[in-house]
């Protein structure tokens, strides 16, 4: 145990795909001195075995969700955190679900639970963003549901302008999601992305590249309405290519692309933290994906960059001195060799 230490904070880690969750316990523990909590889903949890961790324990995997929220509440009662910190989306809908149970046992920073369904339902996301004027993808469903039946004829799909872009409606923790260049072989990727998702229902769209591929991503604090931080980056490469965690990011500047993800993220009423994302047409029109309650994958390039979200979100949450919100940077980029090796291993 740390001598002197500050508070004691949860970290949830969930199923951590994106392996943020020890750089989030090395930012509190380096920042605020914090006595990390690490709950994980199993022993090899990369941080529970981390010199960060100062407590251990586990919790049932997350996709068992009824023993993972029962845990968690047993868990929190244990320890009586300060704070808890969620690092996957699972983690997030499990406090979500138990705010009640939990109420005056710790503290969480969390959009409204209105707000955190529209982000994990990416279909009421866009249309909330189209409500206010943000560019969305065009939406080929309606059309795809109708044709769908047993016979599943290959000239049905001829009004479908190709290549389109397939995904979970729902947002399941993990990419489950692909292009379809023509329609030789729509119909078998249809049917194995909604035996992926979470709720078998796939949403079919206009397909947007822009040229480079790239995607265009803006995340934020927001702590009672007040917007505590904001960093763009430039997701420049991702594995897999088309949609999938970053492997390559650069930092990203861009007022009108902040702005209109802020008015968004607003619309929403959000409070914590918020990932905003979006890919380019050909035209420079930016095109919004989506809303995420969680860490990111680039998050290291923003921590690197002065932008501590996690620490922040602690100190301001507690009432505790944090450090003074960064001067822009103008510039970095940063890789992830290893997930780039690890997919293609």
């Amino acid at each position: 145990m740390k001598t002197n230490p500050g508070p004691l904070i949860m970290i949830l880690d969930g199923d951590d795909a994106i392996q943020v969750a020890l750089q989030v316990a090395t930012e509190l523990s380096q920042d605020l001195r914090a006595t990390i909590i690490g709950i994980g889903t199993t022993e090899s949890s990369r941080l529970l075995r981390s010199r960060y961790c100062d407590i251990a324990d586990i919790a049932p995997p997350v996709q068992h969700t009824t023993e993972y929220r029962q845990s968690l509440v047993q868990l929190i009662r244990k320890y009586r955190p300060d704070m808890i910190l969620p690092i996957d989306y699972r983690s997030v809908a499990a406090l979500d679900a138990i705010r009640t149970d939990i109420f005056g046992a710790t503290n969480l920073c969390l959009p409204p639970s209105d707000s955190l369904e529209i982000s994990l339902d990416k279909s009421k996301t866009l249309a909330v963003a189209r409500k206010i004027g943000i560019q969305v993808p065009e939406d080929y469903t309606t059309f795809v549901r109708g044709i769908d039946s047993p016979k599943r004829s290959p000239g049905d799909l001829e009004q479908l302008p190709f290549p389109v872009f397939m995904k979970a409606a729902r947002e399941a923790g993990r990419h489950v999601a692909a292009k379809v260049d023509s329609p030789m072989g729509f119909w078998s990727t249809y049917d194995r992305l909604r035996g992926e998702s979470e709720d078998g229902t796939v949403l079919v769209q206009e397909y947007v590249n822009g040229g480079d591929g790239h995607n265009y991503c803006y995340s934020f604090l927001f702590v009672e309405n007040s917007v505590e931080l904001s960093f763009g980056h430039e997701k420049v490469k991702s594995v897999p290519r088309e949609a999938g965690a970053v492997t390559r990011a650069r930092v990203l500047r861009d007022p009108h692309l902040e702005a209109m993800s802020m008015k968004l993220l607003r619309e929403l009423k959000w409070n914590g933290v918020g990932f905003v994302e979006y890919k380019k047409r050909s035209d420079g029109t930016y095109v919004l994906l989506e809303i995420n309650a969680r860490a990111w994958g680039a998050y290291a390039l923003a921590k690197k960059s002065g932008y501590h979200f996690h620490s922040t979100m602690v100190a301001r949450t507690l009432n505790l001195p944090a450090n003074s919100p960064p001067v822009p940077p103008r510039a970095g980029e940063m890789a992830f060799p290893l997930r780039e090796l690890t997919f293609w291993l």
